[in-house]
């Protein structure tokens, strides 16, 4: 029963930890492509992003990101529970889900990369300017 007590917990611990990492991976994106925030994510997540854009970045990461810790952080403190060492088990698990997470991301600005500026140019019909926004998408 105790162990149960610990699961909202784990979760607001994965809540915490996604919105950081959605925080940072803007900071990574942003770098890759501001265009991506100025023209889509700070009207979408109605952030004034113009005197502060990185602190903007990082208002959207969080806001677009904590909620996935309580989509995945439930299910793994319920699994996690039925370990000797939950707390371990569940440390284990987000781990796990960041280093997943950054393996895509990492994937998306690596094919944003090898596909170049002329051909994601002509892929979309975009100025070249523009392909950074196309590189911070495929890193989302």
């Amino acid at each position: 029963m105790r162990a149960l007590a610990m699961v909202p917990l784990m979760v607001a611990l994965a809540c915490l930890v996604a919105g950081i990492f959605g925080m940072v991976h803007n900071q990574v994106s942003f770098t890759m492509g501001p265009s991506y925030f100025y023209d889509l994510k700070f009207a979408q997540f109605g952030v004034d992003g113009r005197e502060a854009p990185r602190l903007g970045a990082a208002i959207v990461g969080w806001r677009a990101s904590w909620w996935m810790g309580a989509f995945l952080g439930l299910p793994m403190a319920l699994a996690a529970l039925r370990h000797d060492a939950p707390l371990r088990a569940f440390a284990i698990g987000v781990a796990w889900a960041i280093g997943v997470t950054t393996l895509c991301s990492a994937l998306g600005i690596a094919a944003g990369y090898w596909l170049g500026e002329d051909r994601i140019a002509d892929l979309v019909r975009l100025p070249r300017q523009k392909t950074g926004f196309y590189i911070a998408g495929m890193m989302h």
